[in-house]
């Protein structure tokens, strides 16, 4: 079991423990302890000082667990006598608490009860309810190694072994309701034998609500509805409130069943302990633990990625996975329970288990309603409980679908998502359909709307498959193949009307760039999610250079393609042989073949970011050329002899040598290619130039504008997942006797990124709003240009344009020296709050600091857009003489 140590002697957190008062109790209480110490007296050692620490379980959201090492001393005895005692101890939490919630006396009991019993539980040695020692009462009981998920996916397990981790669990189910309670050692007034169990359930739960302000709007809706639907049951009418069931066997239930409170062998698919017996109690429904296992198939797609609410949205085939359907476990359930028993009769019957389901989703959102109630009153136990007010609506909404009849799962086939792209409902659908706006430039509640669905989408579609992704490219013999689960995000995401986003009005798109900025952040939150939306990069600066300067067939043969996603493409301009940043160094070149039918391409290009795809179908590509071909010939000027042309994919006499890496990321599928033109002949019909010869320049200048500010959005969006990595790794660990979010250097960290994030995302605004008014201006030119503007463009329009585009290069330019550079710091404070683990890849900060760090160079380093921010300062001071106190 792994734990992270968020609690030591001296924390100020509300849930420290006080050791030494601790150490004191278990000296005269604990009985292993005590065990220990009198068999060191018995061979003449003496009982040496000792030491204990406590260690906070980073999981749950009811009742703290700690891990409890008690030791001797270093250097009081001998190494072969000392004391290693390890406990886990499990208290209430601070607070004021609901009536009957938080009962560990409960738990203490069951486990005691079960001890002799065939059901796996950890022994418990005692119990104390005197809240003076640890501030509220608990009991310790022993301390068993093994595997806890909180993914049901049970990541890092082979098909093989999954089925039978749930196979086990079921088996461990059936053995507990098989246990006959009059054998069990419970007090029959905590446990009275009773049935009536949904009833009674639904009554207890519905008092909680009330007592926090939970039972209003659908969440009372759905507890009417359920209330209804038990009392019209003939199962359930049988079992009474004070009798012994009403003729049903009545049962000890667990409560909560889900996977995350079943303990696993660590090599074996075994169950060693079943934990978490806060809501255990007698019932004549045992198979609402079956339901309660099986919320995961029910959860699809929560609204939120957290440890407290882990659905199976991420696994597409159950099957090819070795997780069972639902179907399976109530088999398994049926065949490991007794013949004709009333749990497998009442697992078997379709409608009574649409019932035990929805009232499975009821109790979790009641739970998550509670658990959100003590995050605002700050004694909630679990660090993700904030995310507990986000998830209860979405629970209720699943319960109500179940309770319709309806298969909140989604699932066709054994497969889970769509069979077919279409849009979800967003009247409680698991997606949000963003608002259709195509065709037209979205209002500013659209804009609204469209990134409220593209965050759902991100948290429901994308998160859950980053370890599957990242699991592809590391793989040698997946790495350089796409990703196969992109092309269903793909679809998904288009008839959600997530696509192409980033296309400006003038150029057909929707969203102007102001709007599409936090839409960009969002996606940049991970890595490889912009492709998802068809939003990434180098196609997006393609598709944006084509739409201005393609002719119809150079648009029917690369821009519709991209638009519509079925390719993709690179971009080829930096060379290995010459200082790049300086353009018009650049040597590969672009000759007249004798038969004036073609060029011939000589030279090599690096870093053509895309070139390895296997799905690249064009590289746009910077040449030098010689204007004498021209007619007429032109006079050479720096800015004037280079030229776009479209290269098609793969191309005889064109290599992609190496893929080049990234302080060691080789950035697959898509990749840095090494491109080789080796008098690769490119034929002039139909035309590869791509606007006018001697234009490449200033098309390149124009195509990385708005690329270099996408890069930036996307580079705010992965500093504020640093930043919230840091904020919840500072929360969550303890050094020098404080958790690490009490250290001043680590709060003043925090609040230093928090500083840098804003600062960049108005800076990036700022360039949006510049670049907004550039593309206004365009949008004019090209009604004016078609006769719907009356005339022609004038000198006024000239003027104002270059205006506009010298605004917009500038603020650009110094999005692109601020922005990396700042979240790079971002990202490189939430590594030290992370420490060893920060550099590792067992966390997404290395990789996002190599890809901001290499953002300073990429699409020009930072000195060459100091050096464009300085030039203009100095153009618009000049312009303004007497003012010497500043700009106004």
């Amino acid at each position: 079991m792994t734990v992270s140590p968020v609690c030591a002697p001296g924390s100020k957190t509300q849930e420290a423990l006080d050791t030494q008062a601790l150490l004191q109790w278990a000296t005269a209480h604990l009985l292993p302890l005590s065990a220990a110490l009198s068999k060191l007296e018995a061979t003449g050692v003496p009982r040496p000082p000792l030491q204990l620490t406590a260690t906070k379980f980073p999981v749950g959201q009811s009742n703290p667990t700690y891990l409890v090492r008690i030791t001797s001393a270093s250097g009081s005895v001998p190494s072969a006598s000392a004391v290693d005692l390890k406990v886990v101890l499990r208290k209430k939490p601070h607070g004021v608490l609901l009536p009957s919630a938080h009962a560990i006396e409960r738990e203490h009991a069951v486990l005691s009860a079960l001890a002799p019993t065939p059901v796996p539980v950890p022994a418990v040695y005692v119990l104390c309810t005197d809240p003076t020692v640890v501030g509220t009462p608990f009991y310790m009981m022993e301390y068993v190694s093994g595997r806890c998920f909180d993914d049901p996916a049970l990541p890092g397990v082979s098909p093989t072994d999954r089925s039978a981790m749930y196979a086990a669990a079921v088996r461990c189910l059936a053995s507990l309701h098989a246990v006959d309670v009059s054998a069990l050692t419970l007090d029959r007034r905590a446990f009275p034998p009773r049935g009536g169990y949904l009833a009674r359930q639904l009554r207890r739960w519905g008092g909680q609500l009330r007592a926090v302000g939970g039972g209003e709007g659908d969440m009372g809706r759905l507890f009417a509805d359920l209330s209804s639907a038990v009392a019209r049951q003939p199962s359930v009418r049988a079992g009474s409130d004070n009798g012994d069931g009403g003729g049903r066997r009545v049962c000890l239930t667990h409560g909560d069943y889900h996977l995350n409170n079943v303990l696993f062998h660590r090599t074996r698919p075994e169950v060693v302990a079943i934990l978490d017996w806060e809501l255990a109690t007698m019932s004549d429904e045992p198979g609402a633990d079956l339901a309660t296992l099986a919320i995961a198939h029910a959860l699809p797609q929560p609204p939120v990625a957290s440890a407290i609410a882990r659905g199976l949205g991420g696994v597409r085939d159950l099957a090819a996975a070795g997780i069972p359907s639902v179907t399976d476990l109530r088999a398994a359930y049926v065949a490991a329970s007794a013949p004709d028993s009333d749990g497998s009769r009442s697992v078997a019957d379709d409608a009574h288990w649409r019932l035990l389901a929805a009232f499975a989703l009821f109790r979790s959102s009641a739970v998550l309603v509670g658990v959100a109630a003590r995050s605002r009153s700050g004694n909630a136990s679990g660090s993700s409980a904030a995310e507990a007010a986000i998830l209860a609506p979405y629970f209720v909404q699943q319960a109500a679908a179940t309770l319709r009849g309806e298969d909140p799962s989604a699932r066709t086939a054994g497969v889970r998502g769509e069979q077919a792209p279409r849009p979800a409902p967003s009247n409680g659908g698991t997606l949000v359909a963003a608002p259709d706006v195509r065709g037209r430039r979205a209002t500013d509640s659209e804009a609204a709307a469209t990134l409220v669905a593209l965050k759902r989408f991100m948290a429901t579609r994308v998160v859950p498959l980053e370890a599957a992704y990242a699991s592809h490219c590391a793989s040698a013999a997946t790495k350089w193949t796409p990703f196969p689960p992109l092309e269903d995000l793909k679809a998904s995401a288009r008839s959600l009307h997530l696509w192409n986003l980033f296309l400006p009005p003038s150029l057909g798109g929707s969203y102007s760039a102001v709007q599409y900025a936090p839409l960009a952040s969002v996606m940049g939150s991970v890595t490889w999610a912009s492709e998802a939306f068809n939003c990434s990069a180098p196609d997006t600066g393609n598709m944006e250079l084509l739409a201005r300067l393609a002719t119809p067939a150079q648009r029917a043969r690369y821009l519709d393609p991209l638009l519509n996603g079925t390719i993709r493409s690179c971009f080829g301009m930096t060379e290995p042989a010459v200082a790049s940043s300086d353009a018009t160094n650049l040597v590969a070149t672009a000759t007249t073949a004798p038969s004036g039918e073609a060029l011939i391409l000589r030279g090599q290009k690096w870093w053509t970011s895309g070139g390895l795809d296997p799905r690249a179908r064009l590289c746009v590509l910077l040449v030098r050329d010689d204007p004498q071909e021209r007619s007429p010939p032109e006079a050479a000027t720096p800015h004037n002899q280079h030229t776009l042309l479209l290269l098609p994919l793969p191309h005889p006499g064109v290599s992609v040598d190496r893929p080049q890496t990234v302080y060691g990321y080789d950035d697959a599928p898509h990749g840095h290619g090494v491109l080789t033109l080796a008098s690769a002949v490119l034929p002039l019909s139909p035309s590869p130039v791509l606007g006018a010869r001697g234009g490449g320049f200033a098309g390149a200048q124009a195509r990385l504008g708005g690329g270099r500010l996408h890069h930036c959005l996307r580079l705010v969006g992965a500093g504020e997942r640093a930043l919230a990595l840091a904020v919840d790794r500072s929360r969550a660990r303890t050094a020098f006797g404080r958790v690490l979010a009490d250290h001043g250097g680590v709060l003043e960290g925090i609040a230093r990124s928090r500083a840098d994030l804003d600062a960049a995302r108005l800076l990036a605004l700022d360039a949006a709003a510049a670049l907004d008014a550039l593309d206004h201006l365009e949008a004019l030119d090209a009604a004016a240009r078609g006769g719907q503007g009356g005339g022609s463009a004038g000198s006024n329009s000239d003027a104002a344009r270059r205006a506009a585009r010298r605004t917009a290069r500038a603020k650009i330019a110094l999005v692109k020296a601020v922005v990396p550079a700042s979240v790079c710091g971002v990202i490189d404070r939430a590594v030290q709050v992370w420490g060893g683990a920060g550099v590792s890849g067992g966390t997404p900060l290395a990789y996002l600091w190599a890809a901001a760090r290499a953002l300073r160079l990429a699409d020009g380093p930072d000195e060459v857009h100091w050096a464009v921010v300085g030039r203009e300062e100095l153009r618009a001071v000049a312009g303004a003489p007497g003012v010497v106190w500043g700009k106004l």
